[in-house]
């Protein structure tokens, strides 16, 4: 009877509340690579650095960095075999090749700082010129856009 009552309100709270799954961080989601058991070792790193913060032993931050180390070394190998993965499983379609590495490369595009004066960007040979133009006060009423923004002479010295 008592085995009855337990199976019935558990499957009352089943309807109810459903089991919570162990789900992996909209962060990680992208990243192939890490794995639950990456997720694991990073749970005790992160709980290792609470401990370690918190007693401030020397002891706690060596076990800490041995730790961080372990899942730095996980991600890595992770990571290199699944891009080995990848392209061993598409040698022969290449344009399928290149798609799944360069999802995974990172963007090297960095937005560059510009000059823009008197509606021309400048290159670094004229910044060089135009810094000791103002320097000089050789310029008037000229106006000086760096990133978007106007400049005043001093701030540019």
């Amino acid at each position: 009877m008592a085995k009855d009552w337990k199976v019935t309100i558990q499957n009352i709270m089943d309807g109810m509340c459903p089991r919570k799954e162990n789900l992996i961080p909209e962060i990680h989601k992208a990243n192939k690579w890490i794995t639950a058991s990456v997720l694991h070792e990073m749970k005790i790193r992160d709980e290792k650095y609470k401990v370690a913060i918190a007693t401030a032993s020397t002891e706690n931050w060596e076990e800490y960095r041995k730790h961080r180390k372990k899942v730095v070394h996980l991600v890595r190998s992770n990571k290199e075999e699944y891009l080995r993965n990848i392209i061993d499983g598409n040698k022969s379609n290449s344009s399928e090749l290149w798609k799944n590495l360069k999802s995974q490369l990172k963007n090297n595009q960095t937005k560059r700082n510009e000059i823009v004066f008197n509606g021309k960007k400048l290159r670094k040979r004229r910044i060089k010129n135009l810094k000791s133009q103002l320097k000089n006060n050789q310029t008037k009423r000229n106006e000086i856009v760096f990133n978007g923004k106007k400049l005043r002479k001093r701030r540019i010295q």
